[in-house]
């Protein structure tokens, strides 16, 4: 049978299909569907605890998925409002599923290399065999040289791949449970979802393909500093706030506690509620960083601020029982400079490691730069964790904006004045001693009091 008769496989075709849409498309899929499966579980516990429900299986099922869709960004549209608060604690399964599949897909991907030569020639090759062999190293180098792009590009198509199976899952999600009483927004669930999995598809992809530092290490070495302490000063501010939020629930745990007890869950009940409080507690630390900053937060249609607070109608979440009663006494408000403070140190002795032996303009740049970075992360974060439930108003910080400029602003100024110290110390303790550092100095000569001399009696020169 002639050569063009003979039946092409497709069995390539399909493999190659497989590799490059059907398995980050099942990776990511998996991963989302995973976190989905917790959480109708949780809920199913939930509503399994209650006898006295008389709610359906469908409807705790749909409640679940309701919450997952949350944690996605998604907003729900109610009778009597909407839904677009974002819990960030169950802001962790997107994060997760979208690291976990990039990751799984591309290190089960191999690289786009170049192809190499035969196997070389005899000892005794002739003159002709020795310039084919030159040839065909400088065409591998060539390749090689070009293989760079190439391989930055198969990055960028496992994250584009990742994110766009998990947003099509999402938004498939959505359209299943829109026609009950609660409907999702189709928009707003495709882009919460990839405002989240876009960097952490980012991170999986390369550490997958081992480029993660190679990618950290392309960046220029100042920006490199600027990020570390950006992040490392953020990090000093969430602490700082995690740990008030502590201290203060520590301190009214028996309002907590009473809140609880009027609630009367049951046993698994209060399983539910403490996942769900435990879900919330990270937008309760952003909302006492904005508290501690200066702008407070929104709680319904009040506001709770340094100055002033003004609680209407709070929800029955125990944690929100801690919230203060009545505004801060001015004796404690010191207690709120040493957020920013202590992040500032800690973002201006990272520098100051950092940049050792660079000149002062640098090193102050940097600081700069680096409360630039941190003042963007505070900003970003104060933003996911503000929203709105029901018709009763905004939950969160009062300007997210305003948040993310006093946080950058501080620290680069605390970190600017410590570092300026340091640097002006250094000098002066370096420069050598001078016979004029013994005199006087230019504003003491010029304040010191001014001692008019009499002036001589006049005599007269001429002889007798």
């Amino acid at each position: 049978m002639p050569a063009f008769h003979q039946p092409r496989s497709l069995r390539p075709d399909l493999d190659r299909l497989w590799q490059r849409l059907g398995r980050p498309a099942a990776a990511a899929i998996a991963a989302s569907a995973a976190g989905l499966i917790f959480i109708e579980v949780i809920v199913l516990i939930v509503w399994g605890a209650d006898t006295g429900s008389s709610t359906s299986p469908g409807s705790a099922l749909r409640v679940g998925a309701d919450l997952w869709l949350v944690a996605h960004g998604t907003t729900l549209h109610l009778s009597d409002g909407e839904i677009a608060l974002r819990p960030l604690g169950l802001a962790l399964f997107p994060l997760i599923a979208a690291l976990s599949a990039a990751h799984r897909h591309a290190s089960l991907v191999p690289w786009p290399t170049a192809r190499t030569a035969g196997p070389p020639g005899p000892a005794g090759a002739s003159v002709a065999g020795a310039s084919v062999a030159g040839a065909s190293a400088a065409g591998r180098a060539a390749s090689a040289a070009g293989a760079g792009p190439r391989l930055w590009r198969r990055v960028v198509v496992d994250i584009v791949e990742v994110v766009t199976a998990q947003t099509l899952f999402v938004v498939l999600v959505a359209l299943l449970v829109r026609s009950g009483p609660v409907r999702a927004g189709l928009g707003s669930a495709a882009l919460g979802t990839v405002v989240v999995a876009l960097p952490a598809a980012t991170i999986g992809a390369l550490a997958g393909r081992h480029r993660l530092r190679a990618a950290w290490r392309r960046l220029p070495g100042s920006l490199r500093i600027a990020l570390r302490c950006g992040v490392s000063g953020f990090a000093a501010l969430i602490a700082a706030a995690a740990f008030g939020v502590a201290l203060v629930i520590a301190a009214t745990l028996p309002e907590v506690a009473g809140t609880e007890r009027d609630l009367d869950v049951g046993v698994l009940g209060g399983v539910g509620l403490a996942v769900a409080q435990i879900a919330i507690i990270p937008n309760v630390v952003l909302w006492a960083l904005a508290y501690a900053l200066g702008p407070g937060f929104h709680v319904g249609s009040g506001l709770v601020r340094a100055d002033a607070v003004h609680v209407v109608n709070a929800p029955d979440l125990p944690v929100l029982a801690s919230l203060p009663p009545s505004a801060l006494p001015r004796v404690g408000w010191p207690l709120l400079v040493l957020v920013p403070l202590v992040a500032g140190l800690v973002c201006a002795l990272m520098a100051h490691r950092a940049t050792a032996g660079r000149r002062s303009r640098e090193r102050l740049a940097t600081v700069g730069l680096a409360g630039l970075v941190c003042g963007l992360l505070c900003g970003l974060a104060c933003q996911e964790s503000l929203g709105q439930v029901g018709a009763a108003g905004q939950y969160g910080p009062a300007a997210a904006w305003a948040c993310g400029l006093l946080a950058g602003g501080e620290i680069a100024a605390v970190g600017l004045v410590l570092l300026g110290g340091i640097d002006l110390a250094v000098r002066r303790a370096e420069r050598p001693f001078l016979p004029t550092d013994a005199e006087p100095s230019f504003w003491r000569r010029r304040l010191a009091p001014v001692v008019r001399s009499r002036p001589a009696p006049w005599t007269s020169r001429r002889p007798d």
